[in-house]
């Protein structure tokens, strides 16, 4: 009886423990927290961008580069986060999806007439 009392005991104690898809569940929303301000910031420079004649990749770069304030929050999100070995690599997924996010809404401007 007293083995199941320890066992009982014990299962209560470790509920209140953050389990590994949990903490994985909190990282990533406080990546996207941070992202999400970044990522507007550079869709709403592609829209404003969209106008101009040069390829769609590189008023990308420009839209992403008007945002350096956001992505440097960003950045600092994700290096207090995630261990070193994984944010470099975050850092360039988040990078590349906000890249295509600002292109998309470039291309999709001039197709719709919208510039």
């Amino acid at each position: 009886m007293q083995k199941f009392a320890a066992t009982i005991a014990m299962c209560f104690a470790l509920a209140g423990c953050q389990t590994p898809t949990q903490e994985a569940d909190a990282k990533a929303d406080k990546l996207w927290e941070a992202a999400g301000p970044y990522a507007k910031c550079v869709v709403a420079r592609a829209d404003e961008l969209a106008r101009q004649p040069e390829d769609p990749y590189y008023l990308a770069l420009a839209a992403k580069a008007s945002c350096a304030r956001q992505r440097s929050e960003v950045a600092d999100v994700i290096s207090r986060v995630y261990r070193p070995a994984t944010w470099q690599d975050i850092n360039r997924i988040v990078d590349k999806r906000v890249e295509e996010a600002a292109i998309t809404r470039i291309v999709n401007r001039r197709a719709s007439g919208g510039v």
